[in-house]
């Protein structure tokens, strides 16, 4: 009826004004940002209209107050929205990455990209990490990330832990400091774990940005995910650093213990051949055991026994906690190719070899300690049996000849006299 053709007219009039005033992109914009192309049908004196921005129209009807006050507050909510959003992505983001590396330095130049590129859409443009000194007293930027044309701070740059700055002033209280200026906004967040301060984080952003009073305690919130972060890759690296102590420590005991072993055993290798075989030159044998103890894994070679006929060489070493103590060698009188099974059957049984080996030992050191001590107490039962200095000598000097196999023994009593005396007593026996 007249109603439709006068709302269709109107709606023609509307499109032909915004493409008049080149207004169409920003119609587009409209549906964009506040998600609501606003169309209203009011009777036969119906508007038609649509809102590109909270403030203004893109008609030449008069818009309503209180459709206006709606969609401010419907952009309200939205650009709430896309920070909450961005915090919730952010705070995913830093644990992610936080439990995705152990290592220190890429850790925190994760947490810190991370930060930045979630917020940097809401106006962040600087993220810097701030660490403590051992006297916590300075904290350095190790790491940041940002706009080069905002002149950010420089990694390296120190702050003293004092409130005349709004990193120094977090540090000091153990809070979070918020700036505003006309020209920037800066937020300063302390980071804590376990209760110990490692340093801070200091965030830049327009005034515009998502940093004011109400998001202290999110960002305060993310600063503690990053701390726990760091913390923990501290944790890591300093238990590793000590179980690598440790182990070092024990396999300087075991190369030690076992040099002694081996001094007590002259014979250290054992040969088992098949009736008719012949060792392998001496050559390729020493150098295959010298690769698999320098590599700690099998070795292979192919040396000739007589008549120039082929032999295929396999070194194992016997390796325990990484320390090889020797090797196994197998030979095989034709050209041979080891299978992956074979392989690994070596390797299992070097492996349970170089462990049974080990504990003959300890049994072997324990058996002589045992017998030491034993020694000890039947010397000293017979020294105890002595009714005067010359039988103790006696006894003693017989007990040591017989348990050492000596040929001779000398027992000698010689007290060094006071200074200017001069005097001395000597006894040989």
């Amino acid at each position: 009826g007249d109603g439709g053709r006068d709302v269709g007219g109107r709606a023609g009039y509307f499109l032909l004004h915004c493409i008049r005033d080149t207004l169409f992109s920003r119609f587009y914009q409209a549906i964009s940002e506040c998600g609501a192309f606003v169309a209203l049908n009011l009777g036969v004196r119906g508007s038609l209209f649509c809102v590109d921005s909270v403030d203004s129209v893109c008609a030449p009807w008069a818009f309503s107050r209180d459709w206006q006050a709606v969609l401010v507050d419907i952009s309200a909510s939205n650009r709430q929205l896309r920070q909450q959003t961005a915090r919730l992505q952010a705070a995913t983001r830093v644990a992610r990455a936080g439990s995705s590396t152990l290592d220190p330095v890429k850790l925190k130049t994760e947490l810190v990209d991370t930060l930045y590129d979630e917020f940097s859409p809401l106006g962040v443009y600087f993220v810097g990490l701030y660490l403590l000194s051992a006297d916590k007293t300075v904290a350095t930027l190790r790491m940041a990330a940002g706009a080069a044309e905002r002149e950010p701070p420089a990694v390296g740059e120190k702050i003293t832990v004092a409130e005349d700055s709004a990193v120094g002033w977090s540090l000091a209280r153990q809070e979070p400091h918020l700036i505003v200026t006309p020209e920037y906004s800066q937020l300063a967040l302390p980071l804590l774990s376990r209760e110990r301060l490692l340093g801070a984080l200091s965030i830049y952003g327009e005034q515009s940005a998502a940093l004011n009073e109400g998001s202290k305690e999110v960002f305060q919130t993310l600063a503690d995910q990053v701390a726990m972060a760091i913390d923990n890759a501290r944790l890591f690296t300093r238990t590793e650093t000590a179980l690598a102590e440790v182990r070092a420590v024990h396999q300087h005991y075991l190369v030690e213990e076992w040099r002694k072993y081996l001094s007590w055993k002259p014979v250290t290798r054992f040969d088992y051949l098949r009736p008719g075989e012949r060792s392998v030159a001496a050559e390729q044998l020493l150098e295959a055991r010298q690769r698999a103890s320098a590599n700690r894994q099998i070795a292979k070679a192919q040396s000739t026994r007589g008549e120039n006929a082929p032999q295929d060489i396999l070194v194992a070493p016997l390796k325990l906690r990484e320390q090889v103590i020797g090797t196994i060698t197998l030979h095989d009188p034709a050209r041979r190719t080891w299978s992956s099974e074979e392989l690994t059957m070596m390797e299992t049984v070097a492996e349970q070899a170089a462990l049974t080996i080990e504990n003959l030992r300890l049994m072997e050191v324990t058996r002589r300690l045992a017998v030491r001590e034993r020694l000890v107490q039947d010397i000293t039962t017979q020294m105890q049996r002595a009714t005067d200095l010359e039988s103790l000598m006696r006894i003693t000097s017989q007990e040591l000849l017989d348990v050492l196999e000596s040929s001779q023994v000398h027992v000698e009593l010689n007290v060094a006299a006071e200074r200017g005396s001069g005097a001395e007593e000597s006894e040989d026996v």
